[in-house]
């Protein structure tokens, strides 16, 4: 679940998706094996659209994941890439830098240079232990 201070956050500063679209994204993302109690998928569900922040901006994931060919971020990543499926990315460029969500542990990890084998090696500019974690930094939000 997101935080209080995430909630109000965004509730103050981003508009959410219309009803049929929340209802749709979220069980896309529980349909697919996303944890449907994660921070993640209340976020996604209710605003996954471009937001910027203090690294960059996220991009319309759940949309993204539900186009999955040849044209999708995320497609592109898992099949020319490589990168795990376990891990999402969270922008649509991926040249500069991979900044993906990893499903199985509700952590973001950010590398620079977009490095497979650092990914694979576990060698993270910047690792956030949950999605709260990130979006609390990301959004700039006070403690």
């Amino acid at each position: 679940m997101l935080t209080k201070k995430i909630t109000k956050w965004l509730k103050e500063n981003e508009d959410a998706l219309l009803p049929e679209y929340q209802e749709k994204y979220r069980n896309f993302l529980i349909e697919n094996g996303f944890d449907k109690n994660s921070s993640f998928v209340e976020f996604m569900s209710q605003y996954s659209d471009e937001i910027n922040g203090c690294e960059g901006h996220l991009f319309d994931v759940v949309g993204d994941l539900i186009d999955y060919t040849k044209t999708s971020t995320n497609y592109q990543i898992h099949t020319f890439d490589k990168v795990p499926t376990n891990y999402i990315s969270l922008t649509d460029d991926t040249t500069e830098c991979y900044l993906l969500y990893n499903k199985d542990n509700d952590s973001v990890v950010l590398i620079e240079g977009a490095n497979l084998q650092r990914l694979l090696d576990e060698d993270f500019d910047q690792e956030w232990g949950s999605f709260n974690d990130f979006l609390t930094e990301f959004l700039e939000i006070d403690d």
